[in-house]
């Protein structure tokens, strides 16, 4: 199908295929300084160079929720959102400057559409794999049971055993499945190794009948009836997360599973808290941002970028419990004790971006500097 003359007359006619659109609307329209060119990057997108449908079609969108190009489905890709919707619910519409007209945007819909899903969505927004999806295994809805989980199409228990009525269960030491599900023992048997005995659990402990390994058992890890929870294994006779640390110490892991602290914070005694590093705005933060970002045509002068100046004398007023004009969600520029949910890191990070490209521009932080922005904020984002 062939549309019409773009709205701004620069790119020409387009067809509903990829290299047609990116011939005719993203080389002229999106290459711009700061954009999405091979060495700008917004939004860790490039959409000049060649290979441009692996960087779109069913790939994860770097600073929004949901696929950039999701087969079959427009309304439901990132890209066609951000270029026809006039408010996106992520960052400002594109391109910036000037929106592509009804024909162009009907090149980049049609083309979109056809593509094949090659997908399954299970109703959903997202692609389904059901090879291993724990809420559809094998089959939408199919979700396997707590204590499974989907590999390879079928419920698999992740520590061992079979299902046996929609339980896993260890058949090499439970009385009622001992050897496989409904072989019951009987009598004073326990369940050794697979087989009914009457001989005892040797080396093993005896749990209700069962002959257990308590140094590996979730439900008696460490002794009869101390159950791991849902997410741990048992190790040692300890409860432990899986290729986690210490939960005293473990950062990805404090105090329970899968409990991640946030940006700064350090795991003591199994909690999350900020450093205890003191930081001087003046001496160390003040010097980087000035030097940095306070530079022509960015963040100084009578009209600095997105309203914030960040010349020596200005910063602090600027940031601190300030909202970034950019952002719809609320987030402030520095939320003091807050570095995950303050702006100014995510601009430096280039993470969860609500428009433009992270900064500097010209050149990454150090990773000394880095750190020094995130301890200040730590700690509360002191005036000292």
């Amino acid at each position: 199908m062939t549309s019409g003359v773009g709205g701004g007359g620069e790119g020409g006619a387009c067809t509903a295929d990829l290299a047609s659109i990116q011939t005719t609307l993203f080389l002229s329209r999106c290459s711009n300084s700061g954009c999405h060119n091979a060495t700008d990057l917004a939004g860790d997108l490039d959409l000049v160079t060649a290979g441009l449908d692996e960087r779109l079609i069913d790939v994860k969108a770097a600073t929004c929720t949901g696929l950039r190009v999701q087969p079959g489905s427009p309304d439901a890709s990132i890209l066609y959102r951000k270029v026809n919707e006039t408010k996106p619910e992520c960052g400002d519409r594109m391109p910036i400057g000037g929106a592509l007209s009804a024909t162009e945007l009907t090149c980049i819909h049609d083309w979109i559409a056809s593509l094949p899903s090659g997908c399954e969505t299970c109703g959903g927004a997202a692609c389904v794999d059901r090879m291993t999806d724990n809420a559809n295994c094998s089959a939408c809805g199919n979700a396997c049971p707590q204590g499974t989980s989907c590999e390879a199409g079928q419920c698999t228990c992740s520590a061992g055993g079979i299902l046996c009525s929609g339980v896993c269960t260890a058949t090499n030491s439970d009385p009622k499945n001992c050897g496989g599900c409904g072989a019951s023992c009987t009598g004073n048997e326990v369940c050794l190794k697979g087989g009914c005995t009457s001989a005892g659990c040797g080396t093993l402990t005896q749990c209700g009948g069962a002959c257990i390994d308590t140094k590996l058992d979730l439900m008696n890890c460490g002794g009869c009836g101390k159950a791991c929870a849902a997410s741990e294994t048992c190790e040692a006779s300890v409860c432990v997360c899986p290729g986690a640390g210490n939960l005293m110490t473990d950062p990805k892991n404090c105090g329970a599973c899968g409990n991640a602290c946030a940006l700064g914070e350090t795991c003591t005694m199994g909690k999350c808290a900020c450093g205890t590093a003191t930081v001087a705005f003046a001496a160390a933060v003040e010097p980087i941002l000035t030097a940095k970002c306070a530079t022509s045509g960015c963040h100084i002068g009578v009209a600095p970028k997105e309203g914030l100046d960040l010349s020596k004398g200005k910063a602090y007023a600027a940031l601190v419990n300030v909202k970034a004009t950019e952002c719809k969600d609320g987030r402030f520029r520095v939320e003091p004790g807050a570095p995950g949910t303050s702006y100014l890191m995510d601009k430096v990070m280039n993470v969860d971006l609500c428009s433009g490209t992270k900064m500097p521009k010209s050149t990454d932080l150090a990773a000394a500097d880095v750190q020094t922005l995130i301890n200040w904020i730590c700690e509360g984002a002191p005036n000292n």
